[in-house]
Formats: structure tokens, C-alpha cells, sequence
């Protein structure tokens, strides 16, 4: 509904006419003799219905069907009176909107379109008589939305905006004659960065000499953030911060700047100065769902788990469809013992995104904690399939088939994984500790296991009881039983440091194998 402010007495009044409930009434704009209003009015009906399906863009056909027709109201001194339809911008099946009134009060310039009265693609600027006649489309116009307009202070001028030349709205000009005939469009060039919208364009009615200056801190600040942005294209961190700050002095409330620095800090592996402007971030911007997720990751470096679900938790909430996020969430939930709850949020990365190596291998290690073994191999076969280089991955496969029996195959999947990182102790040690300790005859293998644990213990530099305690089994299955026993003696010592009790026993047990001069056997 329209209203008009009374500045006597400090009140809004409703317009009687343009206050009908029926109606959505919207864009009023004045004559220049202050006697009339011309607005934009639609019959008012639920955009959501009951089966409503949500547009994807301008113009789909699920967008809900609203026509604004231009009329022309009398201010009457704030009683208002009968709202007339402007012959020519109204009922003919178009909505018709943001009108404007020339300075003399002959023309109306507004916006026709099939639907709606924003973000419009095939939005046009017409121009018909003050009083309504035969309307016509501006010759100005170029191809894609064409709106905000203003007519210059002696109405021969007239500036709007248009994204026919990018996808940046930019301003225009376009000359009109007495008999509001229009000339083609003149660009109005550096107006603003060049990635950077300009709408909404006023005329200033002062003399050019009156400007000393023109302040615009809002173009300064896009200067600079696009020359971050390039540095971070570089991947010239440092420079790039610096940039940043400088942006952050210009407008100290910007989420993206935030975001950005942050990100070039944890680049940097300065994530304790980082934190904060990931937490300034969510704060000036509570919706920003890619500053939710890495400062959920933030959380999680620095131990603050419970943050860092709510945070992804928060990222997911926003997009339901943000992938990483779900991942991350249900990586965090599976650490925290809680596969259950981890294992939708997997399926869903996955869903979102098929070749999610990441979220494939997750969601095979959640189901193999589950023991779904044949759920979750086909999710560690789809990791590999993405990403052959991701050695874990080979470490999860092999030991979802050595569960299910298979060894042979979990041995050949371990030795791909160690092709691709010689050095992954976790496969070193568990390919050795199977070579040296199967209860099958013909799938253990003495040197290579000694070989392999040998390797294990030297990139551990010798610290890790476990590796110990392997690489004298291994030692024990190729008949070096003295060394077996110094070995698991030297486990047998690290463990003890450690309070490692199950271990400490287990090894006690083996140097008495080993004294023996028996070899373990795996019975598990």
C-alpha cells in the first residue's frame, strides 16, 4: 500500500485509492507539479500455493504470475481519490513498472516486462503520454535488462541501466527531442571496477564546478579487493593479505574481505590470526556457508570440536547441498565415535558430488566400522577409481577384503598402495605384520616382511613400539630368531615407557615364542 509522510506532524498516511488490500501497490513516484502519483499495481495473490515448485531463473514457468499495471492517482492533499489505468502501460497482458515522469510532465518512461518487476532479462523501457495514449519502446534499448532510469533536471536526458553489453549492469545515456523521440544509447564509461554493478543512476541538478571532489570509498574498497584477489590467482599469500588489510581498513564490516584474509592466513599457517576474521566473517554475514565450513575446519585444527560441528552443521544447514560440508560434518562426527550419525552426511557428499574421493572413503570407513563390509567396499573401489593416488584408501580396501577372507587380494591392494607412497607406515606395517603372522602358509613371505618392517622402523626412527613388535615377527617367520628377540626386547622397553599394558603383555608373550625359537601365528 502507499503511503505519504506528513513532516508537520511526524506521521505516515495511508493513500486512500492505493490502499486497497486487493492489490499489491508499489513504485510510486510524483508528477513534477506534485498533483498526481503514478504506480505500479498487481492483483495480490499467494506466491507460495499449495504444490508450489521453486523457479530456477527469470522467467521459469514456476515463477508466480504477477502483472503490475501503471495508474495515476490525485494526491489530493493526501485524500487521494479513484486510481486511473494509463492507457498503454496497463492491461495489456505485460507488467508494467518503474515508472518515471519527465520533468515537463508530458511522458511516463517505465519498464515493461512479461513477469515481475526484478532482476527481469527481457525487461524494455517504454515511453507513453502523461494522460495515456499509444506507448512505444525506446529505441535506446539494448538486449538484455533494461531498468533503473532517471530523466535529467530539463527532461531531455534520460540515464538507465542495462546489462546488454555485461554482465554487469552498467549505466547509459539516451537523448530525447520535444516529441520524446530517443537516440541510440551512449555508454557511460568508468563508472566503477570493472566486475561491479552500477544502478539506480540520479541526475544531480548543481554546476559542474560545485564538485571538488567526489568521494566514492566503496569503488576504492572493490579496487583493492580485486587486487587481492589477482595476488591470490598468484598465489603471492603474503601480498595478498596485505591487500586485504588495506580493504579491511576501507570497510571493516566486509564478510568477503573477512573471509578471504583468513583464508590467505591458514595459506600461511597462521591460523591462530586467521580464526578471528573466519568468526568475523559468520558474524557480519550469519548465512556466509563457506566461511561456516572452514572455520569448522579451523575449529577442528585447533581442537574445538564441538565448534566445529556446529559450524558445519550450520554450512549444511545454509546449502543443503554443499557437499564439502557434508563431508567435513560427517567426518568430525565419525572421529567422535558416532558413525551412525556420520554415515547421511557421506551419502549425501556423495550424492551431490559422485566423484567425492574424499567423501567415498569416508563413507567406506563409516560403513566398515558399522561392519557392512560389502556396502563399503564399493565406496573404497570408487575412491581409487577417482584418485589411484590416495594411499589410505588402498589401506581401508585391503582390509575390508582381508575381513571378508580374501588375503591374497587385501595383500595385492596393500602392495598398489605402497607403489603409490613407499613410506605410508600404516600399510608398511600391516602388509609386514600379514606376511610374517598368516596362518596361511602360502601367503606368508619372510624377507619381504622383513623388508618392509625394516623400512616402517627406520622412517618411525625406531620410536613406534608396534612397528617393533611387527619387524620382530617378521624376523621370527625368516628364522632370525636372536634378532627377534633383541627386537621385541626393544618393543618390549618402548612400551613399558608408554604404559602400553596389552602391548607390553602381548610382547612378553612373544619373546617367549621367539626364545623358542617358534614363529607367531595371527589367530584373529
Amino acid at each position: 500500500m502507499l503511503v505519504w509522510y506528513d513532516r508537520e506532524k511526524r506521521q505516515l498516511n495511508l493513500l486512500p485509492g492505493a490502499d486497497d488490500p486487493r492489490y499489491v501497490q508499489t513504485g510510486g513516484v510524483w508528477s513534477p507539479d506534485g498533483k498526481y502519483i503514478v504506480f505500479g499495481r498487481a492483483l495480490a495473490r499467494d506466491p507460495y500455493p499449495e504444490g508450489w515448485k521453486a523457479p530456477r531463473y527469470a522467467n521459469d514457468p514456476h515463477e508466480a504470475q504477477v502483472q503490475y499495471d501503471l495508474y495515476r492517482i490525485p494526491f489530493n492533499e493526501g485524500k487521494g481519490g479513484v486510481p486511473e489505468p494509463i492507457v498503454g502501460a496497463s492491461q495489456d497482458g505485460m507488467s508494467n513498472n518503474f515508472a518515471k515522469v519527465s520533468p515537463d510532465g508530458r511522458w511516463i518512461v517505465f519498464v515493461k516486462c512479461r513477469n515481475g518487476l526484478l532482476i527481469r532479462p527481457d525487461g524494455k523501457l517504454w515511453i507513453v503520454p502523461f494522460e495515456g495514449g499509444r506507448a512505444r519502446q525506446l529505441k535506446c534499448n539494448l538486449s538484455l535488462m533494461n531498468s533503473w532510469h532517471s530523466f535529467s533536471p530539463n527532461g531531455h536526458w534520460l540515464v538507465f541501466s542495462s546489462k546488454g553489453r555485461s554482465p554487469y549492469t552498467q549505466m547509459f545515456l539516451t537523448h530525447l527531442d520535444e516529441a520524446g523521440n530517443d537516440s541510440p544509447a551512449i555508454l557511460i564509461e568508468n563508472a566503477t571496477a570493472a566486475n561491479r554493478a552500477v544502478n539506480i543512476p540520479e541526475f544531480v541538478n548543481i554546476r559542474p564546478d560545485d564538485f571538488l571532489k567526489l568521494d566514492a570509498p566503496v569503488t576504492e574498497f572493490y579496487v583493492v579487493f580485486d587486487r587481492a584477489v589477482d595476488l591470490l590467482k598468484k598465489e603471492q599469500y603474503s601480498a595478498a593479505i596485505a591487500e586485504w588489510e588495506k580493504a579491511l581498513q576501507l570497510d571493516p564490516e566486509d564478510a568477503k574481505a573477512h573471509y578471504n584474509l583468513a583464508l590467505d592466513l591458514t595459506r600461511e599457517g597462521k591460523l591462530d590470526e586467521a580464526i578471528p576474521h573466519f568468526e568475523k566473517a559468520v558474524l557480519e554475514d550469519p548465512r556466509f556457508a563457506e566461511a561456516h565450513n572452514n572455520l569448522g575446519i579451523a575449529c577442528v585444527q585447533t581442537g574445538r570440536i564441538d565448534e566445529a560441528v556446529t559450524h558445519f552443521q550450520k554450512a549444511v544447514e545454509l546449502e543443503p547441498d554443499y557437499g564439502s560440508a557434508h563431508n567435513n560434518l560427517g567426518a568430525i562426527l565419525l572421529q567422535s565415535g558416532r558413525p551412525d550419525e556420520a554415515i547421511p552426511h557421506f551419502q549425501k557428499a556423495v550424492e551431490v558430488i559422485p566423484d567425492f574421493a574424499d567423501a567415498h572413503d569416508n563413507l567406506g570407513i563409516a560403513l566398515l566400522q558399522k561392519g557392512k563390509l560389502d556396502e563399503a567396499i564399493p565406496h573404497f573401489q570408487k575412491a581409487l577409481e577417482v584418485d589411484p593416488r590416495q594411499v589410505q584408501t588402498y589401506y581401508n580396501l585391503g582390509g575390508a577384503l582381508y575381513l571378508q577372507g580374501k588375503v591374497t587380494e587385501s595383500l595385492l591392494r596393500w602392495r598398489e598402495g605402497l607403489r603409490a607412497d613407499p613410506n605410508y607406515l600404516p600399510l608398511l606395517n600391516q602388509t609386514a605384520w600379514v606376511l610374517a603372522t598368516c596362518p596361511q602358509a602360502s601367503v606368508r613371505n619372510g624377507p619381504e616382511a622383513v623388508a618392509l618392517a625394516e623400512r616402517a622402523v627406520k622412517v618411525s626412527a625406531g620410536a613406534d613400539p608396534v612397528l617393533l613388535d611387527t619387524l620382530a615377527a617378521a624376523y621370527a617367520e625368516a628364522g632370525r630368531f636372536p634378532e627377534a628377540v633383541q627386537t621385541a626386547h626393544r618393543a618390549l622397553d618402548l612400551a613399558t615407557q608408554q604404559n602400553a599394558q596389552p602391548l607390553v603383555e602381548g610382547l612378553k608373550a612373544s619373546i617367549a615364542l621367539y626364545e623358542s625359537k617358534s614363529p607367531f601365528r595371527d589367530t584373529q
